[in-house]
């Protein structure tokens, strides 16, 4: 019932293909950009991650 509901609704929407690609294009500069800040957690042997489990210890 659920899927027939959406499919009905669905009916309506067109995307092109030039939307999608804009979209996709879009989306993943926007995710390059905003992960090339992100710094890579520390390893669970490293001396920053034993400091960091610590704090939340005491």
């Amino acid at each position: 019932m659920l899927i027939g509901l959406l499919d009905m609704f669905m009916v309506n929407i067109e995307i092109s293909i030039q939307g999608a690609f804009l979209f996709a294009l879009i989306s993943g500069f926007l995710n390059w950009k905003l992960s090339e800040n992100d710094k890579e957690p520390p390893d669970a042997d490293s001396k920053e991650f034993k400091e960091i489990e610590n704090k939340f210890k005491s």
